[in-house]
């Protein structure tokens, strides 16, 4: 297993473009990747509402452990076209 997570921290690590660092960003591309506030909701455990609130940016701001999970989730997901 530690080989994996090797591999894939290295993997990340040879981005050609820094993935998105804002929330309101992440928040974005990932509802572009998954296609639904659901989708991207039962993927970092919160609700809808709050993965909409994160879209607007009526909350600048998540929980640590919910944004330590949309920073995996982007990080996983993040594929830069060359």
């Amino acid at each position: 297993m530690e080989i994996h997570d090797a591999i894939e921290r290295a993997d990340r690590e040879g981005f050609t473009r820094e993935p998105p660092k804002t929330l309101k960003g992440q928040i974005g591309f990932l509802l572009k990747q998954l296609g639904s506030a659901k989708a991207v909701a039962q993927e970092i455990g919160v609700t809808a509402d709050s993965v909409n609130r994160y879209r607007r940016g009526a909350r600048k701001h998540a929980r640590a452990d919910v944004a330590a999970k949309i920073d995996d989730a982007v990080r996983q997901r993040w594929q830069p076209q060359v």
